[in-house]
């Protein structure tokens, strides 16, 4: 954006603008959503800052609202390194019991890998099949200490539908082409005492 305008486009579109002009065009688009979104869930997004035990935390919360609202890129940090072990925060506790909402195909694994973590016990939850097959895949052949389950992560357990595109974009949806299961951790997971969860989710 700011090389853009450097070289004097000024009347700049964002894939924010296009979202708030056609929201029609963009239900269930990944991360997309009109502003009108963030007014109405004003309770919750009040209620999760409150929920955040440090500053580098709410403030990243408070910029991504702002760019998501404005479009404005600058409202956004420069990327940090790792986006699961940020160097601005303390290391998590180690060995990791782990919960891997959204696992993908494995990444949030090499991430920590990378960052020299040991992981005693993880448990990944994938619901788009093709992603369930390779992170599952990964961790048969790397002898990974995890366990795996082709399954969302929601406050209730329940059926949903769902668009299984076989990326990270994949994600719940009302019309999505097939129906997956969703399980609350608590139900899911009754005595695994995880140190760490990790939700990187479209829901």
């Amino acid at each position: 954006m700011v090389d853009l305008k450097s070289w004097g486009y000024n009347n700049l579109i964002t894939l924010i603008d296009l979202c708030n002009l056609f929201p029609e065009e963009f239900d269930d688009g990944f991360w997309l959503a009109p502003r009108s979104l963030y007014a109405q869930h004003l309770p919750q997004l009040t209620a999760l800052d409150a929920m955040l035990a440090d500053q580098p935390s709410r403030d990243t919360l408070l910029n991504v609202l702002q760019f998501r609202i404005t479009g404005d890129y600058l409202a956004l940090a420069p990327p940090e390194g790792s986006q699961y072990c940020p160097s601005s925060l303390p290391r998590w506790s180690a060995p990791l019991r782990l919960v891997d909402c959204g696992a993908y195909d494995g990444d949030t694994l090499d991430a920590f890998s990378v960052a020299g973590y040991e992981l005693e016990q993880v448990a990944c939850f994938e619901p788009d099949p093709r992603n369930f097959n390779k992170i599952a895949a990964k961790v048969r052949a790397e002898d990974i200490p995890a366990t795996c389950m082709p399954c969302a992560v929601s406050d209730h357990t329940q059926m949903l539908r769902f668009n299984a595109e076989g990326s990270g974009a994949s994600h719940v949806s009302s019309d999505g082409e097939i129906l997956i299961q969703a399980v609350r951790l608590d139900e899911a997971l009754p005595n695994f005492r995880p140190t760490l969860i990790k939700m990187d989710v479209e829901g």
